[in-house]
């Protein structure tokens, strides 16, 4: 049995909701396979408990062996204390659920919480067992995301089965392009739209990750699903990377106007 926690909204049940979800990625044939085995439960993750009532807490401790912990806001921007709500105080009290029902515990995190410090080289390595290494990061997202994996990090050290896994920059599944449904919230994508729709493209020193989703979600099922992953950290990403002039190169071949010009013009 799965229980997926679904946050309501006034225009669907939650239930719809996450059909209608469902559908859209995977297609009709995936709701007869989840009948009377994935049970949808409403919540919230930016509420106290998850907005889980006291009824479902008791029913969750007593029932589940393994919690996921994908969900979050993953916007580059916006407030502070909501990102501090959504990603960080929710990663802290489903620590605490899992401790209550002894279960193991799988944390998605990013690889972006690498972040730089004013000495690192254009390339430096930072590897699965790294984690503060005093950096800087870029944004609120990326802060949120550190300071939770802080505390899953303290959780593995007390004794919780943690597995920890680091996404890099998740793109659509390799047979049909599919991927995230409100893609206007996603900044990989935000950042294509700009160049095409400015036409230009800034010439700078960079490497594109690119992850379609199916690669990484198998990747992470796989691990999820050994005895031998608890305790691990993971880094979910590709391991060729492309230079940013590759990737601008692929978008012309494309069909795409771009022009490259200096990074200070383009700023």
């Amino acid at each position: 049995i799965v229980y997926c926690l679904v946050r309501s909204q006034k225009s669907a049940s939650v239930k719809k909701r996450m059909m209608e979800k469902m559908q859209f990625y995977f297609g009709e044939s995936i709701l007869e396979q989840m009948e009377h085995r994935v049970h949808v439960i409403e919540g919230d993750l930016s509420e106290k408990y998850v907005g889980l009532t006291a009824e479902m807490q008791e029913q969750l401790v007593s029932k589940v062996d393994t919690i996921i912990h994908c969900g979050g806001d993953v916007r580059h921007y916006g407030d502070r204390d909501h990102f501090e709500k959504v990603n960080v105080e929710s990663t802290k009290y489903l620590l605490e659920l899992s401790k209550d029902a002894r279960a193991r515990f799988h944390y998605i995190s990013t690889v972006s919480i690498s972040g730089h410090r004013p000495d690192d080289p254009a390339e430096f390595l930072f590897s699965e067992q790294d984690f503060d290494r005093g950096q800087q990061v870029d944004n609120v997202y990326v802060e949120s995301k550190f300071l939770a994996e802080k505390l899953v990090r303290e959780a593995m050290e007390e004794g919780v089965p943690v597995t920890v896994y680091r996404v890099g920059n998740l793109v659509g599944h390799t047979r049909d392009g599919k991927f995230q449904q409100n893609i206007e919230g996603n900044a990989f994508y935000r950042l294509i739209k700009a160049l095409l729709l400015l036409q230009k493209a800034p010439d700078i020193q960079t490497k594109i990750d690119l992850v379609p989703i199916n690669f990484a979600s198998a990747a992470i099922v796989g691990l999820a699903c050994t005895e031998q992953s608890k305790g691990e950290t993971f880094h979910i990403c590709n391991p060729v990377q492309l230079d940013w002039i590759q990737f601008i190169t692929h978008l012309q071949q494309s069909g795409y106007t771009i022009e490259v010009i200096r990074g200070t013009e383009f700023m």
